[in-house]
């Protein structure tokens, strides 16, 4: 496939919308290396489902810059076989608010858009994330972060390893399956790795920034004694998502650092589920709000760690 002529350059890094209504996303060889060439599961490249998110974010800002989503189910995973292949991905709206995230393969992302609530635009996000630091009283480093999610099977390149100044609760190290547990994480998102930077707009729907935010949650549970955590962790609903200042307006303080925590809240055999946020230093309110996030173990998938265990007598 082959960008129109009349298309146009987003801030994602040379990732092309083209001039189709709603517009497609077409990841082509110029940018394999961004974003999705960054994203390995199990020695495959894998599409990231905050790209999803990022195509079903922009084909609803068109009219607003709040988009809200409810019921959001990650359908068939999307792997890229060869470096040099085009994909498209679009956003197909449907009856009743309801869209659908399709490439020519398959359908990738299911959920429904809704009104944004009015009174959920308030709150103190300073003292949110203030309080959230404090909860999280155990540092953690992001090399050895990055290094574990490897050995499970989960492979970041430089535009999807963001991850700074990391921590975790108490928590967080003794939880285990089974339950609802009090584990949470929060840490800085940097943008620097993000060739040509990342604008106060673009931290909203950019999907290194909420596939950050995801990652957050497996590092709330990364020491949980999980066996199914050896395997990969993959998106597989958001009962509710919430995104704040697209278009290049955001919540508070432009130039405030990135942080996102999540909480969870629930805890089984094989799957965690969550509530997220992205938030700006000093600003009022978050500017991502993801409730009931899960994430499950990727079926039939295993990491280098799980696979020499295997092995051994």
């Amino acid at each position: 496939m082959r960008v129109s002529s009349e298309a146009s350059v987003h801030r994602l890094q040379r990732m092309h919308f083209d001039a189709t209504s709603p517009p497609r996303l077409v990841v082509s060889a110029e940018n394999f290396g961004d974003v999705v060439g960054d994203h390995v599961v199990g020695g495959r490249v894998l599409c990231p489902g905050a790209l999803y998110l990022h195509v079903a974010a922009r084909a609803a800002a068109s009219a607003a810059r709040t988009v809200r989503m409810r019921s959001v189910v990650f359908a068939a995973p999307l792997f890229v076989a060869t470096p040099g292949e085009a994909v498209a991905l679009e956003a197909k709206p449907g009856s009743k608010g309801r869209f659908v995230v399709v490439s020519d393969a398959a359908a990738h992302l299911r959920g429904s858009y809704a009104t944004p609530d009015a009174t959920a635009t308030g709150g103190d996000g300073a003292a949110t994330l203030g309080a959230a630091r404090k909860r999280c009283s155990v540092a953690v480093d992001a090399v050895e972060v990055y290094v574990t999610f490897a050995a499970r099977g989960m492979g970041y390149g430089p535009t999807l390893r963001l991850l700074r100044d990391i921590r975790r609760s108490d928590a967080a190290a003794g939880s285990s399956a089974g339950g609802t547990a009090a584990a949470e994480a929060v840490a800085r998102v940097d943008v620097a790795p993000l060739s040509g930077g990342c604008g106060p707009g673009d931290a909203s729907t950019h999907p290194s920034i909420l596939d950050a935010a995801m990652q957050v949650v497996a590092v709330a549970v990364m020491d949980g004694g999980d066996a199914a955590a050896s395997r990969p962790m993959l998106p597989f609903m958001i009962q509710d998502l919430r995104i704040d200042g697209i278009g290049g307006v955001d919540a508070g303080t432009a130039g405030g650092a990135l942080w996102a925590h999540a909480r969870v809240t629930h805890r089984s055999r094989g799957a965690v589920r969550a509530d997220v946020t992205v938030m700006r230093e000093g600003a009022p309110a978050p500017l991502v709000r993801m409730r009931g996030f899960a994430l499950r173990a990727a079926a039939g998938v295993v990491g280098p760690r799980a696979a020499a265990a295997k092995k051994a007598p």
